[in-house]
């Protein structure tokens, strides 16, 4: 969805049973749509993977991530406006690995933003992450946040 247009742009319609189905995979086939294009992808915490913040690294595209509270972050700089310079890191197998002799893991790091806020009338405290690592260019001031109210979208303005 377009936000400043306010229409849908694309979508995927697919099975929701079966290995590679799901909103997941509905979404990489948008995204391959849009890679080519200077967007700014919204998304929400169920959408979060490193495979995707490696994506939109690698893609050079924007993004705005909900982050779940189960997601680790090492924080390495403290910005002025209040967010941070994180480290988002996962292990994998060594490739090389045969059987019978096991390599280390390798670890793969991606470095982002993280933006924390809390909404009134709710506790806990939510987590964004961005690629906008820019800090200069970049400063959070305002966070629009989209939420879906009572059936229907509800624009709210949040002062940081």
């Amino acid at each position: 969805m377009s936000l400043s247009l306010r229409c849908i742009l694309d979508g995927a319609i697919g099975p929701f049973k079966g290995k590679g189905t799901g909103e997941r995979a509905l979404m990489a086939q948008i995204l391959e749509q849009f890679k080519d294009q200077n967007l700014l992808f919204l998304l929400d915490a169920g959408f979060y993977s490193f495979e995707l913040l490696e994506y939109f690294k690698d893609a050079q595209q924007e993004f705005l991530m909900k982050l779940d509270s189960t997601v680790k972050v090492k924080s390495i700089k403290k910005l002025s406006d209040g967010s941070h310079l994180a480290i988002v890191s996962k292990k994998f197998k060594n490739p090389e690995s045969v059987s019978g002799k096991r390599l280390p893991q390798i670890t793969k790091k991606v470095i982002v933003r993280i933006i924390t806020y809390n909404l009134k009338g709710f506790r806990a405290t939510s987590t964004l992450s961005t690629q906008f690592c820019h800090f200069e260019k970049y400063v959070v001031s305002c966070l629009f946040i989209i939420r879906n109210s009572g059936g229907y979208n509800n624009w709210e303005q949040d002062t940081m």
